[in-house]
């Protein structure tokens, strides 16, 4: 019997990302109770990392939470390991709608929380990094 081992990584490999985005679904669904005051924009939130879930992005890039920041990368990532990995996206929800850094540079800011043609792009290019 051959064994494809790569085919096997993988799944494991789509498992773990997928795993990383369903924990930051659950940290939003449970905001909710703690954020009273905000949860037009915590519903916006979910309906964001759905979309973003829903375009595969969940099964090539892994996801985070910094405080109640959403944090994207290539890499897993923990914050016991100091710092992100290279590229990590780190987007920050304002009042005034979604900023989008990486590396420390702003690279897209948005009046809403929405799922656009522009982050689809940046979340492209980081597959490609």
């Amino acid at each position: 019997i051959m064994v494809n081992y790569n085919n096997i990584f993988n799944f494991i490999t789509i498992q773990s990302r997928k795993r990383t985005w369903k924990h930051v679904e659950t940290f939003y669904i449970n905001s909710d109770e703690q954020l009273v005051n905000h949860r037009d924009l915590i519903n916006q939130i979910k309906v964001l990392i759905k979309s973003i879930r829903e375009r595969g992005f969940d099964k090539t890039l892994y996801a985070g939470i910094s405080l109640w920041h959403l944090r994207i990368s290539k890499k897993s990532f923990s914050g016991m390991e100091g710092l992100p990995p290279k590229n990590s996206l780190f987007f920050d929800w304002t009042d005034n709608g979604i900023r989008i850094e990486q590396n420390g540079i702003l690279i897209l800011q948005q009046s809403k929380c929405e799922y656009t043609p522009e982050i689809e792009a940046v979340l492209q290019e980081l597959e490609k990094s």
